[in-house]
Order: structure tokens, then C-alpha cells, then sequence
């Protein structure tokens, strides 16, 4: 799961024309992704 979030994350940042939506998106998942390794 973290691994298909990190790969997706990859693939959306080296695009050179990635949306703020998507960046933003990929950044808040990101987040919310470190916040629930911390809670568990």
C-alpha cells in the first residue's frame, strides 16, 4: 500500500507538467500517509 503510494507519488512529481491539483493531492496524501504510521 505505502509502496504503490510512493511509486504513484514518483511517477506524478517527475512529470514536468504535473498540476498544482495533483501536486497538492500527491502532498496531502503524502501527509496523511506519515500521520498514520505515526499513530500505529
Amino acid at each position: 500500500m505505502v509502496l504503490k503510494m510512493k511509486a504513484a507519488t514518483a511517477s506524478v512529481t517527475t512529470r514536468s507538467h504535473a498540476t498544482l491539483r495533483e501536486t497538492v493531492f500527491v502532498v496531502i496524501t503524502d501527509y496523511r500517509v506519515s500521520c498514520e504510521k505515526v499513530m500505529k
